[in-house]
């Protein structure tokens, strides 16, 4: 099941059309109408992208990556508190995809950056890197599988609804056997 799940991810991600807008690399924000239709990419200069299939749309929107948007003190602690309390450790800034909220019909690449230099900072290898989705309902975060592209410092994954997405991981803790 897993290894098919990781065919179906890669064969969204790697014949993507060209994007429908890219945003200059001084800008947090990239954003772009997508055809309900046609469906659409919206790229931005950090490599952050979303890919959204033709019919995954209800109607036609703008969609926008962004540099994630400040919250009220109460969530921002629950976000803290919750990786915390998964033993997660940051490995990016996070990207915002919206209108934040948006359900959609059909699964939807999207990638995320992070930085290698505060991963390894953390104690942080490639293979302990995933990306999580903030579920801001539950008050948690959420992994998801996540394809780690180690040249380009992202990671791949799909998603269903516009939501908060970060790089975390949680370093493997050894059985002591050999």
């Amino acid at each position: 099941m897993k290894i098919r799940a990781w065919r179906e991810l890669r064969a969204v991600i790697h014949p993507l059309p060209p994007p429908n807008f890219t945003w200059p690399a001084a800008s947090s924000t990239a954003s772009a109408l997508i055809s309900a239709a046609k469906g659409g990419r919206v790229f931005r200069a950090d490599n952050a992208e979303i890919s959204i299939a033709a019919g995954a749309l209800l109607t036609d929107q703008t969609v926008t990556i962004s540099t994630p948007a400040a919250r009220g003190a109460d969530e921002e602690s629950a976000m803290v508190r919750a990786a915390s309390a998964a033993g997660l450790l940051v490995a990016s800034d996070g990207v915002e995809f919206g209108p934040t909220g948006t359900r959609l019909r059909r699964a939807t690449a999207v990638v995320v950056p992070y930085s290698a230099a505060l991963a390894r900072a953390a104690g942080l290898r490639d293979f302990d890197l995933a990306i999580y989705l903030w579920n801001p309902s539950a008050r948690q975060w959420v992994r998801l599988p996540s394809l780690i592209d180690t040249a380009n410092h992202t990671a791949t994954t799909r998603i269903f609804a516009f939501s908060l997405c970060k790089i975390f991981g949680a370093p493997r803790v050894s059985s002591g056997v050999r």
